[in-house]
């Protein structure tokens, strides 16, 4: 007994604080209580989320509030909004008893004030990226999306980075996707259209999948919850060629809404690339040279299907069922011209290689969703569960000529990769008091990828012949099995949250033809820590720790080799180890009346580093990915939202870090030291008329790498749209690079070679859209809640 009272008794200490509570009655014009009305309070500032709940059978509601100064927002479906106040904090109780809601006879022909949700999003645990009011994602894709959020790059390859590191962890709707665990290209093929907004959390809780050294990005495709049909259809061209048109649609009534995305895409991407490279032998001396130019048209015929709905079986439980069908027809065309030098710099041959690709792609995804809330908003249950199915084949034809433009060898290439994955996790989190909340969770998730690699050469007999160092098929089969504790409270202005997370790792990779096998399985723990600290309502101080795991992924194990250019290759390496990383970073986020500002100091400590390292063997250049050594890293990132005037917005974003890598490989050193700064500006200017002008200029500064250094990269983006058609239609015009200086560029040494080269994904392009609401008056901005992630659940990414 009495120990109980003194459990009780510590108990209260962290929980009881100085409290307001607002209490009141809620009633409908004829005077009847209305239950499960939405009640929030919000700053008064900035209408930012305080606290809110949903009132009983009777109509009554009661809040516990900190704030000290409020406003109250009482709201419901077919009744017009209210908002009360504001208030200011005192310790006696705030009584606002009958609160009459007036019915919403809302008419087409009335004139409706909305408020636009800012582009930019700055919070504490994660910055939010509204994407659709963004002029550069015109008939663009989520890899373009991603490429023109500050502190993402995207590479030549499709390769994704977030604050200078590629170990980044891409969900879709929360989850893993099949278009984000393959192929880079699956990400150039879901179209912008579809995509609501983008997440970036950059220290994730003990909640989340401990993959990715540098945090999480969550791409959240569009849906939302408003009464009866509304939607919007996108259309849009361009050149060179970039032509699709989507889809959005949403029906609700009463407890059912259901949801589809569809969309489809043509887009022709040429680009270009040149090299210069210099080999020395063992006295330093010029042995050779070799010149590479390149040309390339990538096309592709791409479609995305979202179906889903929603049931709510009452307003406290919920299943969401939703399916994600994807599929890619890609024909690739890529010229290489080789030109071999001697040692004097003379031309000693000119070579030739075309590769004609066709890569055909079908990803099919299916997630259930089951909530289940109790009396508190925050006390809930949650079971997701997840099956995916992924077909990848790319087939490929070369020819090499020589000056005479006479064949010398004919091969062609095939690469099938089948993918399937389960994933099935369950959430509780139960709220003992207003601050305080225990979170528990598992997780299991099964992936099997099989890859069969085939290059072969037609001989003289005009027979083809195998190349026993490219016929070999892999199997990689990977089981995650997790679970997490969460504590977290809040005494007076200080919040605190402590997590532990458990991963048993299971990891096959087999090689059938030669039946080398190379089985691994670890346990690992993942700890995390976040504090925060309210100076008051618009400041807000964080501090937060935790440890991350990346495993080597798919391609970085697959040990065949690409094919495409045959003077240079990329391998994989089986014996890969995973690489841990411990990351702690501090944040001050400032509201003011006409924007925010987020500043955040970081730090990570990585080990395993995995690193690219390109070797030269028999003429031929390989890159192959090895466990390096170790890295430490700081940074300093400022996040910058500010309307300068009211028909003036801004935002900028400035990522500076300073990395020093130390490591070895096969007796040679890779030591290096590099600072950079990547820095995206962006401008958007509203006119009369309902002209809308947005402008956005983005910097990548060089960077010391331990084969060398890539160079500056620098593009400029202009837009402009105008609302048509009493504001339910939009047209738009965007020109992407528009001084066409979007080029990869880079320097590479190493013992006897050194090379220097730059590469263009896809040229300047210029593309033309038109948006069209269908029933523009239910997409009103309404009550907390009401747009939902695509899994029909608002995502708390934690910290």
């Amino acid at each position: 007994m009495k120990l109980f009272s003194l459990t009780t008794l510590i108990f209260f200490s962290f929980t009881v604080s100085a409290q307001q509570l607002v209490t009141g009655k809620v009633l409908d014009p004829d005077g009847k209580p209305l239950p499960y009305a939405n009640v929030i309070l919000m700053t008064p500032i900035d209408s930012t989320w305080i606290d809110g709940t949903t009132t009983d059978d009777n109509g009554r509601f009661k809040i516990n509030t900190k704030a000290e100064r409020y406003l109250v927002e009482v709201s419901f479906l077919s009744f017009q909004k209210t908002v009360l106040g504001p208030f200011e904090f005192t310790k006696e109780p705030l009584v606002l008893n009958d609160i009459i809601l007036e019915s919403d006879n809302v008419t087409l022909d009335e004139v409706v004030v909305e408020t636009e949700k800012s582009q930019v999003e700055f919070k504490l645990d994660k910055r939010v990226f509204n994407v659709g009011k963004d002029l550069d994602n015109l008939g663009g894709s989520a890899s373009d999306i991603l490429d023109n959020i500050p502190g993402i790059t995207v590479d030549i390859e499709g390769g994704v980075s977030l604050r200078g590191s590629g170990n980044v962890r891409i969900l879709i709707n929360g989850q893993p996707s099949g278009l984000t665990t393959g192929d880079n290209n699956a990400l150039r093929q879901l179209q912008a259209s579809m995509i609501e907004k983008i997440e970036v959390i950059t220290n994730p809780s003990a909640r989340y999948e401990a993959e990715g050294e540098v945090g999480i990005i969550n791409i959240i495709l569009k849906k939302n919850r408003k009464k009866g049909v509304n939607g919007s259809v996108d259309v849009n061209t361009g050149f060179p060629h970039n032509h699709g048109v989507g889809l959005n649609l949403n029906y609700r009534r009463n407890k059912l809404n259901l949801f589809t995305n569809v969309g489809g895409q043509y887009r022709l991407s040429p680009g270009q690339g040149s090299a210069e490279q210099y080999f020395f032998n063992e006295s330093d001396n010029l042995e050779r040279g070799l010149l590479t130019d390149r040309e390339h048209d990538r096309s592709s015929l791409s479609g995305n299907l979202q179906l889903g709905a929603d049931y709510n079986f009452n307003p406290k439980t919920s299943l969401t069922v939703s399916g994600i069908y994807s599929y890619g027809d890609e024909l690739n065309i890529t010229d290489i011209l080789y030109t071999d030098l001697n040692e004097s710099g003379t031309i000693t041959a000119v070579t030739s290689r075309e590769d004609r690709e066709t890569e055909i792609d079908h990803d099919s995804e299916g997630r259930l969703n089951f909530t289940r809330q109790f009396d508190s908003k925050e006390h809930k249950w949650t079971i997701d569960i997840n099956y995916q199915l992924t077909d990848d084949t790319e087939t490929s034809d070369f020819v090499e000529l020589n000056e005479e433009n006479e064949i010398i060898v004919e091969q062609r290439s095939q690469n099938e990769e089948n993918e399937k994955m389960f994933i099935f996790q369950s959430d509780y989190v139960y709220p003992f008091s207003e601050d305080g909340k225990f979170e528990t969770g598992i997780r299991a998730s099964y992936r099997e990828v099989e890859n069969a690699y085939l290059v072969e050469q037609l001989g003289d007999n005009n027979e083809w012949n195998v190349y026993e160092d490219f016929n070999d098929a892999m199997i990689y089969a990977e089981g995650i099995y997790a679970g997490y504790l969460i504590f977290g409270n809040k005494i007076a202005d200080f919040g605190f949250q402590l997590g532990l997370r458990a991963e048993y790792s299971d990891i096959l990779t087999e090689l059938k033809e030669t039946d080398i096998s190379n089985p691994r399985n670890y346990l690992d723990w993942f700890p995390s820590a976040h504090f925060s600290y309210d100076l008051n309502d618009e400041n807000q101080i964080q501090l937060s720790y935790s440890r991350r795991i990346s495993r080597p992924r798919f391609r970085h194990l697959l040990p065949f080799s690409t094919f495409s250019d045959i003077r240079r290759q990329r391998q994989g390496n089986p014996d890969l180890n995973p690489e841990y990383t411990s990351s702690i970073e501090t944040g001050w986020l400032r509201y003011f009346e006409s924007g925010s500002i987020l500043t955040s100091i970081y730090y990570r400590y990585r080990t395993q580093l995995i690193q690219r390292i390109r070797q030269v063997e028999d003429d031929i250049t390989i890159s192959i990915p090895v466990n390096l050594g170790t890295q430490n890293a700081m940074g300093l990132e400022v996040g910058f939202n500010y309307d300068l005037a009211e028909w003036l917005q801004s935002t900028l974003n400035i990522n500076a870090y300073h990395a020093i890598t130390k490591g070895q490989f096969e007796g040679q050193n890779f030591d290096v030291t590099a600072f950079s700064l990547n820095s995206r500006m962006n401008l958007k200017a509203k006119f009369r008329y309902d002209w809308d002008i947005q402008t956005s200029l983005d910097y990548r500064a060089p960077e010391e790498q331990p084969q060398g250094r890539r160079l500056a990269v620098y593009s400029w983006n202009i837009g402009a749209s105008k609302d048509i058609l009493n504001k339910k239609g939009t047209i738009s015009i965007n020109v992407r690079d528009v001084l066409n200086s979007r080029f990869w560029r880079w320097e590479t040494e190493g013992m006897d070679f050194y090379e220097e080269g730059d590469f263009q994904w896809r040229a300047r392009s210029v593309v033309i859209g038109f948006n069209y609401q269908i029933n523009p008056e239910n997409n009103r901005k309404g009550r907390r809640g009401e747009y939902r992630d695509g899994n029909g659940t608002d995502i708390d990414m934690g910290g």
